[in-house]
């Protein structure tokens, strides 16, 4: 099957002609003649959703949960992580319960790839709109009955809390990717918990120890450690243009853009959600609307692909990318960038 693209972003870089699928993989690139237009990207990978279109996917039912999925992949996200937060302990394992039964069923939708849990070993310090009665000292046990109940793919926690590197070690052990967010570690606890085994920051320059010229923070550590991906909200609200330009300067083929989208996307107008007291509580922006930005404000199309595709995926071990042999989660946009097509294991799942 032909997709009938003009071009395709391989490898980190636009390559003229169509793109090609058989039984579900990549089978060719750069194909001719090319099609008559459009670009085709790997497809979205977004590793922090709260919800959709008036679904919270921590208390969502599994049907919920796939229709949510469904109306993702015409924003192009492929796959993406439930963010499991601000809830009850018994709330964690009732959520991990949801989304193993998803995982059981093959649905004709984006790919549930599991939780991001984030929290509940945070710091009282930077909650953001989270409730810091629901933090708890972190746990190794709690931490390890939470892997046991569920798809457990990410952890975002504060690393310098007592407790915290057992945690790190535990998740480390099980192969799970840690970040610090929510954290007021000092930039020498954010190294060593680096060292340890953290291997993200969540939605930098958001709820997390300031930088400072003499004290950089988790957000310093976080750009010059080559092994940290650097997860951010691009919704021009959350981070400034400037600051996510200077992030993936600073952090080249590492920045991983996450909406940290709440309930109310797809059903209010795109932007921010805040709180009654003015604080951000979330992003109302897509991923789709995350890569215009990057592009509009001078990113390439081939670099703004990576941070919206291939640079999540693989924090979380995912496949992403369209080289002959990859899985063939595609997203098809049309000279105006809009999406045209999104595709997940080869099978249309989406048309505009």
């Amino acid at each position: 099957m032909r997709l009938g693209v003009a071009a395709a972003v391989v490898e980190g870089r636009v390559l003229a002609g169509d793109l090609e699928i058989d039984d579900g993989r990549v089978s060719a690139v750069g194909s001719s003649p090319a099609g008559r237009g459009g670009i085709a990207l790997p497809g979205f990978v977004d590793l922090q959703v709260n919800g959709y279109a008036g679904v919270d996917l921590q208390r969502a039912d599994p049907d919920e949960i796939i229709t949510t999925c469904r109306q993702l992949a015409a924003t192009g996200v492929t796959a993406l992580l439930a963010t499991i937060h601000n809830v009850a302990q018994e709330a964690y394992f009732s959520a991990l319960a949801s989304y193993t039964e998803v995982l059981r069923r093959q649905a004709h939708a984006a790919r549930l790839l599991g939780a991001h849990l984030e929290g509940p070993f945070l710091s009282a310090e930077w909650p953001g709109a989270h409730d810091r009665a629901r933090f708890v000292t972190p746990d190794s046990g709690l931490m390890r009955r939470l892997l046991d109940a569920g798809p457990v793919r990410l952890v975002t926690l504060a690393p310098e809390l007592d407790g915290a590197r057992s945690v790190i070690g535990a998740l480390v052990e099980a192969g799970v990717p840690v970040s610090m967010g929510h954290t007021d570690a000092s930039t020498a606890c954010a190294h060593q918990a680096v060292d340890e085994g953290v291997r993200a920051i969540t939605h930098l320059w958001n709820a997390h120890r300031r930088w400072h010229s003499r004290h950089p923070g988790p957000g310093g550590v976080a750009l010059s450690r080559a092994e940290v991906t650097v997860m951010l909200i691009a919704d021009g609200i959350h981070v400034a243009a400037e600051n996510v330009m200077t992030a993936l300067a600073a952090a080249r083929g590492r920045v991983a853009i996450v909406t940290d989208a709440a309930p109310a996307t797809g059903i209010t107008a795109e932007g921010a959600v805040w709180t009654a007291d003015g604080t951000l509580a979330g992003s109302a922006t897509s991923m789709h609307r995350a890569f215009t930005n990057l592009v509009s404000w001078g990113v390439s199309e081939s670099e703004a692909a990576g941070a919206v595709s291939t640079v999540p995926a693989r924090l979380v071990g995912h496949s992403s990318g369209l080289e002959p042999g990859r899985v063939a989660d595609v997203v098809v946009l049309d000279d105006s960038r809009e999406v045209l097509r999104t595709l997940v294991g080869g099978q249309e799942v989406h048309r505009a």
